[in-house]
């Protein structure tokens, strides 16, 4: 998204983990039996600070339809 960014403080200190700027877990794998045994799937997800809802909130919301 374009355009200026909307910051969201959270009150207290109580609260680093919506910082947290990676993933909140380890890769996925697939097991599966052979010949294609075990496969990475893809990641886990990321934190709070990566989602567009806390990056750009206002014009996130005005994206959801109105009922």
């Amino acid at each position: 998204m374009d355009g200026p960014t909307t910051p969201i403080h959270m009150i207290g200190d109580d609260t680093p983990w919506v910082d947290f700027d990676g993933f909140w877990s380890e890769l996925q794998y697939f097991h599966g039996p052979a010949p294609i045994n075990t496969v990475p799937f893809g990641t886990s997800p990321v934190g709070p600070a990566q989602h567009q809802v806390w990056i750009h909130p206002l014009s996130t919301i005005g994206t959801w339809p109105a009922s």
